[in-house]
């Protein structure tokens, strides 16, 4: 089992939230890859004083973007999240942003879902943080843009020649929402699981400006 985490000079939250709920998972058998996105803080120092070895924490050169901030963050993590996949050595992989964090069922929930259902690719729901303290739900079946995160999806490793488009940018569709997309229309067999595994935090006017346009992910 591999949880993946990119990461670009977010030392504290990657520690003391994500990286927290990952190791307090009820489910221990497990792999963490942390890739960073060219980070120039004191990240791989960080990780190491954990003295977890089920941690790995690997700084790639950062990856070029285009021009555009907007477009920027559509594809932001795309290329460390990659990385990271090509990395991993478990049966399945689980995302996690480096701002987020899992419940501490999160693995043991939809792992045992997805066994039971004999599915590919299965979500949860999020606790999403719309805007200061106040959050809401996030999370239906079928997938669709703006109610499936990023951290709440949990699928075979054998899909990982699936990758994000670094590209996608240029639809515009935000690099993970594209690729669940392309999963469900590859025939995946997808499952839903209407329970929360995790917490999304805010993000910002980027954040409030997604969900704008209807297009969050």
């Amino acid at each position: 089992m591999s949880v993946l985490i990119a990461t670009y000079n977010r030392r504290e939250l990657l520690i003391e939230r994500s990286l927290r709920s990952v190791r307090e998972q009820t489910y221990a058998n497990l792999e963490v890859i942390v890739v960073g996105d060219g980070c120039t803080d004191d990240t791989g120092e960080a990780i190491a004083r954990l003295g977890d070895p089920r941690i790995t924490f690997v700084n790639m050169t950062r990856a070029s973007r285009p021009e555009q901030p907007w477009h920027q963050w559509l594809v932001s993590g795309a290329a460390p999240g990659n990385e990271a996949l090509r990395r991993a050595r478990g049966q399945w992989i689980a995302r996690l942003d480096d701002d987020d964090e899992f419940t501490r069922d999160h693995i043991e929930t939809l792992l045992g879902d997805a066994r039971a259902r004999r599915l590919e690719f299965v979500y949860g729901q999020m606790e999403m943080e719309t805007s200061p303290g106040t959050w809401t739900l996030n999370g239906l079946f079928p997938p669709k843009a703006g109610q499936i995160c990023h951290g709440a999806v949990f699928y075979a490793a054998y899909l990982r020649f699936m990758t994000f488009d670094l590209e996608c940018w240029r639809i515009p569709e935000p690099g993970d929402w594209n690729l669940w997309r392309r999963m469900w229309m590859a025939g995946v067999r997808f499952g839903f699981v209407p329970r929360v595994v995790g917490r999304h935090y805010l993000e910002g006017p980027d954040r409030e400006r997604f969900h704008a346009a209807g297009a969050s992910s």
